[in-house]
């Protein structure tokens, strides 16, 4: 007989969403001797006088997907900058990933602060297609964002940057790898 801890487990792979695999199943009735990881054949063992259903029961189920959170690249980095020399990348090989792919980080935050930072210390933007205008933050000529704390002058050593729907995984990683001190 089956035990009653014995289990139908759905196990799906890595940040599985959406319906399970379908799924059906006959009904036994009690009296009937079934061994538990056993396989039983059903060919004309249904209906009538017989312990199991003809019809078979449809289960199913629904895997809600959760919001993983994104996950920055190993980023140790030692900066060897000289006094007045040019601004050093704060994470010139970093990238962003995020398991569940979203088109955007509507609502999502940069922040950078230097840890040890002296007068005369401040971050920068600085390099490619990313640029600064005013308070907003540009990638190829489209706003992602806009700094909501901190500034990237003036002598300022940390910076808050909101970002909107137009902040693609590449464009996250774009203005991480523009981020210098100076």
């Amino acid at each position: 007989t089956l035990n009653a801890g014995d289990l139908l487990r759905f196990v799906p792979a890595a940040n599985y969403n959406g319906a399970a695999t379908a799924l059906s199943a006959n009904l036994i009735e009690s009296g009937q001797t079934i061994t538990s990881g056993a396989v039983l054949n059903l060919t004309g063992a249904t209906g009538g006088s017989m312990h199991i259903s003809t019809a078979a029961v449809a289960l199913s189920e629904t895997v809600t997907a959760v919001n993983d959170a994104p996950v920055l690249s190993s980023h140790a980095v030692t900066i060897a900058y000289t006094e007045n020399g040019a601004a050093q990348a704060l994470l010139a090989a970093v990238s962003i990933s995020d398991a569940d792919a979203p088109a955007g980080f509507a609502g999502g935050a940069i922040t950078v602060n230097l840890a040890g930072a002296i007068a005369g210390d401040e971050l920068r933007l600085v390099g490619g297609s990313v640029t600064l205008s005013g308070s907003n933050i540009l990638v190829g000529g489209t706003t992602i964002g806009a700094i909501s704390a901190g500034s990237l002058s003036g002598g300022q050593t940390g910076v808050t940057i909101s970002l909107n729907g137009n902040a693609t995984p590449a464009a996250v990683n774009s203005v991480m790898k523009s981020l210098r001190r100076k």
